[in-house]
């Protein structure tokens, strides 16, 4: 992305809007950009991160932010899915008690979809309600999770399952911050692009294709695939604000991937990776009822492998998978709601009539064996 590129306005309901600014470099502008917010003159920010990522980027914030003059308070709380639970945002709001903070104050997340969404739920909740600025530092957060409102935390019962739609003002998409990715985290997210590739845009699979090591070792030229994967992320949630329609396409590989991720506990697995497994599953869904085809799975296993996904599975019941998956936020009236790839890539279709034998059969046979190797539903 070059320096000039223009931020992407996102423009909901009323007057309620996000800009987002994704290009190398911008987190040392972050106290100028929010100096240009509208609305009245902001005095203190509460820098909130986890342990994890302010070592990494919690002083160049802070930086940027007393650079224009406004005062910077902080909470941190401890890193890892773990901790993204109620407890801690009860810790959250007693240290937000403790620094006196108002409603004028603003709440900058930094930091990963745990920071973010927990975070973002604090801004939601607190006071009523704060104003929220999203500064993502993973690429799952950049393409996905920063963007669109979407926060909340874990119950043992589920993931994401107390929440509410907040709206970043701001979200500042920097892609130096992903330089310091560790490999396993950087490879996790990369699901998400490519699941966004999958359901809107084929040029971001063309593009991952090309060059799946490249893309892995960080080798080639990010911005362009960024900015695409936030362009579909953006364009959705335009379109459909509180998920009643097109952006359930953005819970494709998630169903299965939440489900597999909380059966297997917390932390166990990386979200990303749990994605691109239920991205794996959810397309032989697809093929069994007659949406996509046996290339198109064929081809969308070796991309992820190639990018370094479907590594081995812990050992995982899957009656207790299964379990998680009719807990999910979108199950209606007993029903799943999939969201799953169609005829060609960048399409995709919502069904709520996929059998729960097949969703068993995939499940018994993806986790008796842990790692895909030709499997296609008969």
């Amino acid at each position: 992305m070059s320096e000039t590129t223009a931020p992407l306005v996102l423009r909901y309901e009323g007057e309620a809007r996000s800009i987002v600014h994704c290009r190398a470099g911008a987190l040392d502008e972050l106290g100028t950009l929010l100096r240009g917010l509208p609305g009245r003159p902001l005095r203190r920010a509460i820098l909130c991160s986890d342990e994890r990522v302010v070592g990494l980027h919690g002083e160049p914030a802070r930086c940027a932010l007393a650079a224009a003059g406004i005062v910077v308070e902080r909470v941190t709380i401890p890193a890892g899915e773990e901790h993204k639970n109620l407890a801690t945002v009860a810790s959250c709001y007693r240290e937000f008690a403790a620094l006196a903070v108002e409603r004028g104050d603003l709440v900058v997340a930094l930091g990963g979809g745990v920071p973010g969404d927990l975070f973002g739920f604090v801004a939601a909740t607190y006071l009523r309600g704060l104003r929220l600025v999203q500064v993502p530092t993973t690429l799952v957060a950049q393409v996905d999770s920063a963007i669109g409102g979407k926060v909340g935390v874990d119950l043992p019962e589920g993931k994401n399952l107390v929440g509410a739609f907040k709206h970043p003002e701001l979200v500042l998409a920097d892609e130096d911050l992903l330089r310091t990715l560790p490999e396993a985290e950087w490879i996790a997210g990369t699901a998400e692009v490519a699941k966004h590739g999958v359901i809107v845009d084929p040029q971001i699979l063309e593009w991952l294709e090309s060059d799946p090591g490249g893309w892995r070792r960080r080798a080639v030229p990010l911005g362009p695939i960024l900015a695409a994967a936030i362009a579909v992320k953006a364009g959705i949630v335009q379109e459909d604000v509180l998920e009643t329609g097109t952006r359930m396409y953005l819970n494709y590989g998630h169903t299965l991937g939440h489900a597999v991720e909380a059966a297997a506990g917390y932390g166990v697995i990386r979200h990303g990776e749990a994605v691109g497994w239920g991205m794996a599953m959810e397309a032989r869904l697809a093929e069994a009822v007659g949406l996509t085809t046996e290339g198109f799975v064929g081809r969308q296993d070796r991309l992820l492998r190639n990018l370094g996904l479907l590594a081995p599975l812990p050992a995982l019941d899957p009656d207790a998978v299964l379990e998680f998956v009719y807990r999910d936020k979108k199950v209606r009236e007993g029903k799943i709601r999939w969201a799953l790839p169609a005829a060609e890539p960048g399409a995709c279709v919502v069904r709520d009539d996929v059998p729960v034998d097949l969703v068993r059969a995939v499940l018994e046979r993806t986790l008796s064996e842990r790692e895909f190797t030709t499997f296609r539903q008969t």
